[in-house]
């Protein structure tokens, strides 16, 4: 069985993959019965949205076999892949605004998540 923060790990590498913004995880395991842990991520437009969540999707079930019903549609500015111990926010920059979802949950520990392959590597100096 996956433990939740390897689980989290995946979803937020594929949030990158797919282009998803302002990646926000929030550690709400001692705050709510809910999940351990949601992630936020921003798409650009309803398509971007629906685009992001299909990839997530079709990644985790293809590479871990771990699969998921989305909430919401192509015209939603809102959709949520609940993964059980993992709940997937994905909203337009408007939607998320208007929910405020980390004010909301104020009270769990978050924090950004940096996609470690975007990392850039320093230059080597000369010798």
């Amino acid at each position: 069985m996956m433990s939740p923060e390897h689980k989290r790990d995946l979803v937020c590498e594929a949030l990158a993959a797919a282009k998803a913004v302002d990646l926000v995880v929030l550690d709400v395991h001692e705050v709510t019965i809910l999940a351990d842990y949601f992630v936020m991520g921003t798409g650009t437009s309803s398509l971007h949205i629906a685009a992001i969540g299909s990839s997530v999707r079709e990644h985790m079930k293809r590479t871990h076999g771990i699969n998921c019903q989305p909430e919401g549609d192509r015209e939603s500015n809102w959709v949520i892949l609940d993964y059980g111990d993992l709940v997937v926010h994905l909203f337009s920059d408007e939607m998320r605004s208007l929910y405020g979802l980390e004010k909301l949950w104020h009270t769990a520990k978050q924090h950004r998540w940096e996609d470690p392959a975007a990392a850039v590597e320093p230059a080597e100096q000369p010798s």
